[in-house]
């Protein structure tokens, strides 16, 4: 009997720039790529599948395994892949955002290549009922929870008597159209006893998980699974495990397995993605001295910061460790203990202060959405993001799936603004809202959230490219005024360099557009606010004209994009009568001059 074994392509017909990432994903969503390519940047690794591959060949059984979103093939293209093969049984790796998707691939397959029956496997906890295989007529089985094992059994039974009753994991129908539902399969205790992933049926160079540049080809790989913290929107615990038992690999097996591995397809790097890899000073320490006895190549590892320190970072530097993941997820110290996460924030500023400091790379993840988020919320995250200053970085909105907490409080809380499930992918659409903001709140604070850093990058860059006269005068300034006679994309970025470069924070003076566009902003001090139009003595109250002159500023900031050079002759005077110590201007290009100076 043939058995085949999927990971389905998924992707939008109409938008040949997005693809899904489902099977090996902790967080199934839409990923971008150019139009012309078949993948992009991100492309995890089917650890589930390639293990039940490897346990269905070790018992003897004719298998193949297809990964159609790492292979990049089309929906027709697998479909003929299995009519080719002509399997008895299919088992396909679905997902909440994709299960609409994977079940009209389940109907195609099913008119298309004769009599099979179809299983489903994954993290869709909807599916974990009768209930939804009486609905779904075309999906004959379905594994849930840790499903190898179960799937080792269910084509034992297949081959032989047809009796599923004793199935572990398993939803079956019977002869009459029935669902019936076993009782859950034990967690594999002993993870060395499972054989290595079978690599063989797999496009190995395509699978990317590459933190801050990790370089490629690199593989990915599991030493442990589980985690023992207790996040409320964590997936694969709850989901797929049922809790929060952790248990790890031997740290020989896994370096065995990495080593046939690197050796065969010449790999460059390798990274742990694990739920949580490091757990466990004394094994990390261990799997430190290995790695450093066995290889000379860079790799990376999915963290969390709190288990870290600066023995254990500086014994994963000298093993060659390239770049982290820690996931932080806000930059509020309520919302982030709310969650369940137990992660100080004040420890993450610790520990990726001693990151950057052993020039191991960061990426750090953050989300918007948790129960209690605000504006004010948001904007702590935005700023603690930029403070913690980390190579490479990810924004998304919080997606409670079902089956998990923070999916059965948003639903009692009526939090959820929406049940269907494709919407449920946390790069573009909020499936919640929380007490103080609507979901498309949570979708702008998300765009605000990487316009935010793009614009920090840049700064950083022309930080890096000042002159040296211009970071010598930019150190000088004391109290500060900055004034928006710029367009507001100039004057964002002239405020973080400042700041960033003279430390603090700066005052501002403009229209009533600013404070609606930087209201809570941490590098502000206090707005002057003078009512609209073009900056000169007319608009400006003499109230306000006092208030700025008793504040007795250092400097004063005049912004210059490319208009002639007179039409500032009435801000510069303005900017005079706040008797500063010094005017600094600004123009479109970043370059700096005390006013007095030729300018351009």
């Amino acid at each position: 009997m043939k058995t085949f074994l999927g990971n389905s392509p998924w992707y939008d017909e109409n938008n040949p720039t997005q693809y899904g990432v489902r099977a090996g994903s902790r967080w199934p969503h839409f990923q971008n790529k150019a139009p012309h390519e078949k993948i992009g940047s991100y492309v995890p690794f089917p650890h589930f599948l390639a293990s039940a591959a490897a346990i269905l060949e070790a018992d003897g059984k004719d298998v193949l395994l297809t990964d159609g979103v790492a292979e990049g093939i089309t929906v027709e293209e697998f479909v003929q892949r299995i009519k080719d093969y002509g399997p008895k049984l299919v088992l396909l790796e679905v997902s909440t955002p994709s299960i609409h998707y994977d079940l009209e691939i389940a109907k195609r397959i099913k008119g298309e290549c004769g009599d099979l029956k179809i299983a489903f496997c994954g993290i869709h906890a909807p599916m974990s009922s009768n209930e939804f295989l009486l609905q779904n007529p075309v999906v004959d089985f379905v594994l849930f929870g840790e499903y190898e094992y179960t799937l080792r059994e269910l084509v034992r039974e297949f081959q032989n008597s047809h009796s599923f009753q004793k199935v572990q994991g398993l939803i079956y129908r019977d002869l009459k159209g029935g669902a019936w539902m076993n009782p859950g399969r034990p967690l594999i205790e002993n993870l060395d006893e499972l054989p290595f992933y079978a690599c063989h049926f797999l496009p190995m160079e395509n699978y990317r998980d590459t933190p801050c540049g990790l370089p490629t080809p690199s593989v990915q790989m599991w030493t442990s699974r589980g985690c023992p913290f207790q996040c409320s929107f964590c997936a694969w615990p709850q989901i797929l495990y049922g809790g929060n038992r952790y248990r790890v690999r031997s740290i020989h097996r896994v370096l065995d397995e990495l080593e046939l591995l690197v050796g065969k397809y010449g790999f460059k790097s390798f990274y742990f993605d694990d739920d949580t890899v490091n757990i466990g000073k004394k094994r990390m320490l261990e799997l430190c001295r290995a790695i450093k006895q066995r290889f000379r190549l860079p790799w990376g590892i999915m963290a969390r910061a709190d288990n870290m320190d600066r023995e254990l970072l500086t014994a994963f530097k000298e093993a060659g460790l390239y770049s982290l993941k820690y996931g932080v997820e806000s930059g509020d110290q309520d919302l982030v203990d709310r969650s369940g996460k137990k992660l100080s924030l004040d420890k993450v500023r610790e520990v990726a202060a001693i990151t950057r400091e052993l020039g191991i790379k960061t990426h750090l993840t953050f989300a918007f959405g948790l129960p209690g988020e605000t504006k004010a919320t948001i904007q702590k995250t935005i700023d603690f993001a930029l403070e913690l200053d980390p190579d490479s970085i990810q924004f998304s909105l919080v997606t409670p799936f079902p089956g998990s907490r923070l999916y059965e409080l948003a639903r009692d809380k009526g939090w959820l603004v929406s049940e269907d499930w494709t919407q449920f992918n946390g790069s573009s659409s909020s499936v919640v809202c929380t007490e103080h903001l609507t979901a498309q709140d949570l979708e702008g604070a998300l765009k605000n959230a990487y316009e935010s850093w793009n614009r920090h990058q840049r700064q950083k860059k022309r930080k890096k490219g000042l002159r040296e006269a211009d970071r010598s005068l930019l150190k000088t300034m004391g109290k500060t005024l900055v004034i928006r006679s710029s367009y507001l994309e100039h004057f964002e970025e002239v405020l973080e360099l400042a700041t960033l470069e003279k430390g603090g924070k700066v005052s501002v003076l403009g229209q009533p557009a600013i404070t609606e566009r930087f209201e809570g902003n941490a590098r502000i001090q206090r707005f002057f606010i003078y009512g609209e139009g073009f900056l000169c003595e007319d608009v400006l109250k003499d109230e306000m004209l006092e208030e700025i002159r008793n504040e007795r500023f250092h400097t004063v900031i005049i912004l210059y994009n490319n208009s002639p050079m007179e039409t500032y002759k009435e801000v510069e005077k303005l900017a005079w009568a706040f008797k500063s110590d010094q005017i600094i201007g600004v123009d479109s290009q970043y370059r700096f001059r005390v006013i007095g100076e030729e300018f351009f």
